[in-house]
C-alpha cells in the first residue's frame, strides 16, 4: 500500500510519516502542487492524507489535484477544529473520511486501512 502524507508544515509531516513507517506502511510525503502532482505520477497512491492546518482553502485545490489526477485515491482529512467548514466542503467533493486533529494514530491507521480496502474493493474486476 502506497500512502501519501500531504501536509505544509515539516515538522508535523515528518513526525506522522515516520509514525507510520513504524506501522509498516509505505509513506510518500509532499506539501507542493508539484510535488504532489509528481508523486501521484510515479506511483499508485492508494491512500492521501491531507492537512487542513493553516491552508484551509488552499488544502482544496490540492484534493481537486487528486481527484483528477488519481480518482481512486481515497483522500482522508487531517482536520483541526478551526478547519470543519473545510472538511464539510471536502467531503461534498469527494474526500473519503476525515479525523480530527490533534489525530489518534491507532484511529488514523484504522481509516488509512478502511480507506486502502474500499479502494481496493472498486479496482478489482466484476
Amino acid at each position: 500500500m502506497c500512502l501519501l502524507v500531504i501536509e505544509t508544515d515539516h515538522l508535523v509531516r515528518d513526525n506522522l510519516t515516520h509514525h507510520l513507517r513504524q506501522r509498516g506502511f509505505t509513506v510518500r510525503a509532499g506539501q507542493t502542487r508539484a510535488s504532489v502532482t509528481r508523486i501521484l505520477e510515479e506511483c499508485a497512491v492508494d491512500v492521501a492524507l491531507l492537512g487542513l492546518e493553516g491552508v484551509g482553502r488552499e488544502a482544496l485545490e490540492f484534493l481537486r489535484i487528486i481527484l483528477a489526477t488519481s480518482p481512486k485515491t481515497r483522500v482522508i482529512l487531517m482536520t483541526p477544529p478551526d478547519c470543519l467548514h473545510y472538511a464539510i466542503e471536502g467531503m461534498k467533493m469527494g474526500a473519503f473520511d476525515d479525523v480530527p486533529v490533534p489525530y489518534d494514530i491507532d484511529l488514523l491507521c484504522a481509516k488509512i486501512r478502511r480507506a486502502a480496502s474500499q479502494r481496493a474493493r472498486r479496482t478489482k474486476p466484476p
